[in-house]
C-alpha cells in the first residue's frame, strides 16, 4: 500500500503541476508573455506528452516496470535540475540564453515523466494490489492524487508568486526523495501472473491457504453433491421442464456422448448453495475420500461420482 500511495502523490507533485496549471506563470518567470506563444508552446506540448507515453505503453513489457520508474524519476530530477539552473541565471543575469533552455527543458522534463507516470500510474496499481483490497486501494490511490491537485492548485500560485524560482528547489529537493523511494521500495513485476505478483507481495503461504480453500470447497461439493452428467436423451431433450429441464441442460456440456458411454470432458458438479449451476470439479486426488453407502443414491465409483436426479432421496 505504501508504494501505491507514494506513486499517487508523485504523480501530482514531480513538477508537472507547474506546467500543467500555471503555465502562464512559468513563462512569465523567463520573459515569455505572448498569448499566442504560450498557446503553441501548451498544445505542442500535450501532442508530445501523448506520443512519449504511448510509446512507454508498449515498452512496459519489455523492458519492465521499475527500470521505467526509476529512469523517470532519475530523468525529472536532472531535467528539472537544470530548469532550475536555467531559470535562476534569468531571473539574476537576465541571460536570454537561460530563458531559452527553460523553454528547452519543459519538454524533456516530460519526456521522462510520461515514460512512466502516464502509461503505468493505474496499471500498476491494480497489478500490485491483492483482489481483497484492490478497490480500496485504488481508492485511496485516487485520494492521494486529489491531495496533491489540491496542492496545485492552492499552494503553487501563491509560492510563485512569493517565491519566483527559487520555489523550483522545494521540487529538486522532493524530486530527489522521490527517486530514492522508487529505487527503494518499487518491486519489478515484469513477466509474472497475478498469483506470483500476489506471491512476491504477500508470501506463498498466502497464495497456499487460497488455494487449500478453493479446493475444499470444490471436494466438499463433489463427495456430497456430486453427479454424473449423463446425457439429455436420457431426461427429455425435447425440452425437459422447470429444474430437470435446466439441469438436463448443465449436464449435456458433460454428456457421456464418448465410445462406451465414457465422457472425456471435465468432470461437473452442483453448487452447493444453487442446485442449478454446474461447476468444475477439481482433478486433484483426494486422500481423504471415502465412497458413500448405496441407500445414499450415490455412486461407489470415485471417477464418476453420480446422483441420480430421479431418485426420491437426493438432498435438494
Amino acid at each position: 500500500m505504501r508504494i501505491v500511495l507514494a506513486i499517487g502523490f508523485f504523480s501530482q507533485w514531480s513538477g508537472n503541476g507547474l506546467v500543467s496549471y500555471y503555465i502562464k506563470q512559468v513563462f512569465a518567470g523567463v520573459g515569455v508573455t505572448d498569448g499566442s506563444t504560450v498557446s503553441l508552446i501548451n498544445g505542442a506540448l500535450q501532442i508530445w506528452n501523448f506520443f512519449v507515453a504511448i510509446t512507454a505503453a508498449l515498452l512496459v513489457d519489455k523492458i519492465g516496470r521499475r527500470p521505467l520508474f526509476l529512469t523517470s524519476n532519475a530523468g525529472m530530477l536532472v531535467t528539472f535540475g537544470m530548469w532550475t539552473l536555467a531559470a535562476a541565471l534569468f531571473n539574476t543575469r537576465g541571460d536570454r540564453g537561460a530563458a531559452n533552455a527553460v523553454i528547452a527543458m519543459i519538454p524533456l522534463f516530460y519526456l521522462t515523466y510520461s515514460i512512466a507516470y502516464t502509461p503505468m500510474l493505474v496499471a500498476y496499481t491494480v497489478e500490485i494490489l491483492p483482489f481483497g483490497i484492490r478497490a480500496r486501494g485504488f481508492a485511496l490511490m485516487n485520494f492521494t492524487i486529489c491531495v496533491g491537485i489540491t496542492t496545485n492548485q492552492y499552494v503553487n500560485p501563491i509560492a510563485l508568486e512569493k517565491l519566483q524560482w527559487k520555489y523550483y528547489l522545494v521540487y529538486c529537493a522532493f524530486l530527489a526523495f522521490e527517486l530514492a523511494y522508487v529505487f527503494l521500495f518499487l518491486i519489478e513485476t515484469k513477466g509474472k501472473t497475478l498469483e506470483e505478483t500476489a506471491a512476491i507481495f504477500d508470501g506463498q503461504q498466502q497464495i497456499d491457504n487460497i488455494a487449500n480453500v478453493g479446493h475444499d470447497a470444490v471436494t466438499q461439493s463433489r463427495h456430497h453433491y456430486g453427479f454424473q452428467a449423463y446425457g439429455h436423451r436420457h431426461h427429455g431433450s425435447g425440452g425437459g421442464a422447470g429444474a430437470n429441464g435446466a439441469a438436463d441442460g448443465a449436464a449435456y456440456a458433460y454428456g457421456q456422448g464418448g465410445k462406451n458411454g465414457k465422457s472425456e470432458d471435465v468432470e461437473l458438479s452442483l453448487s452447493r448453495h444453487n442446485s442449478m449451476v454446474p461447476t468444475i470439479v477439481t482433478e486433484r486426488d483426494d486422500s481423504d475420500w471415502r465412497p458413500m453407502s448405496a441407500e445414499t443414491g450415490y455412486s461407489q465409483n470415485k471417477e464418476f461420482l453420480k446422483y441420480r436426479r430421479d431418485s426420491s432421496d437426493r438432498p435438494w
